[in-house]
């Protein structure tokens, strides 16, 4: 018989690494079902967001595990608490979504992942959660973006805006204020690669890659503020961004290797690829 910790642990480092089996899945789910009452939060926490990163959605699994939650709750920490909303929210298993939520409201700081699980978790809740405790959730959310919008990484601040939005709790004057930030992160987009560390290759795949993967998540956010902002402000940003895009194509050209010419090729085919991430924004995951 493995110790308590074992089975956690080892379908969490399964998932760590994407790798999925699904005759395996389910008799891990088997016995971590027999074993449940054994498990603390963080064990709970560890399988359910395993099956839920790994698409396994059992039903009768996650079912158990709410039910696990519900007695040791109190005694848990937010980032368990958050990968518990995120995993059970995206099950669709939204029995202990009201809990998870109230125990969220109790904190006074949220840091990025918990706030990005939630505001993911409780923006996409359905029935039966109920919409004020939710709510309550999402605005705890809201209010640690708004005191530290500056400092959060691009894919919280994303996931955030786009959940609030979503939810119709981001507000004008919030959107204004993220606006400007993302205005502000745009000038200096791709300016966090390290050239003198790296090979010409080395820079360029990492320019490219680190541009593409910031500017979808600020992208994201674009799609999100359209509709509350100014739009001669939406016209500023824009205007910024391709901008820098035709600076990194630049950058990009002079290279050597593969990673030059077909990265971004112009300022035109930068606004397309822009006005593509704007049509998938509702497609982003945690």
């Amino acid at each position: 018989r493995s110790s308590d910790l074992t089975l956690p642990n080892c379908v969490w480092a399964y998932a760590r690494s994407s790798y999925f089996d699904r005759e395996v899945f389910r008799s891990i789910a088997e016995t971590a079902r027999s074993r449940m009452p054994e498990f603390g939060i963080q064990e709970n926490a560890n399988v359910c967001w395993a099956f839920a990163t790994t698409g396994f959605y059992d039903s009768e699994f996650f079912r158990d595990a709410a039910a696990g939650v519900e007695g040791a709750i109190s005694h848990a920490e937010a980032r368990h608490v958050s990968a518990l909303a995120w995993s059970h929210s995206r099950a669709r298993v939204g029995t202990v979504l009201p809990t998870l939520a109230r125990e969220i409201c109790k904190q006074e700081r949220l840091d990025q992942q918990v706030a990005v699980n939630c505001a993911w978790a409780f923006s996409q809740a359905r029935r039966p959660v109920d919409a004020d405790v939710s709510n309550g959730a999402l605005e705890a959310v809201r209010r640690n973006l708004e005191a530290g919008v500056r400092d959060w990484e691009s894919h919280a601040l994303a996931g955030c805006t786009w959940a609030l939005a979503a939810r119709g709790m981001l507000g004008s004057e919030l959107a204004a204020i993220v606006c400007a930030e993302v205005t502000r992160r745009v000038e200096s987009l791709g300016e966090e690669v390290d050239e003198s560390t790296l090979s010409p290759d080395e820079f360029a795949q990492g320019l490219s890659s680190q541009t593409q993967w910031t500017g979808a998540r600020l992208c994201l956010v674009v799609n999100a503020l359209r509709p509350l902002v100014d739009a001669q402000d939406l016209g500023v940003l824009e205007q910024r961004w391709l901008r820098q895009m035709v600076k990194v194509r630049d950058t990009l050209a002079l290279s050597a290797g593969p990673f030059g010419p077909v990265a971004i090729r112009s300022a035109e085919e930068q606004k397309r690829y822009v006005q593509d991430l704007h049509r998938f924004g509702g497609m982003w995951t945690v």
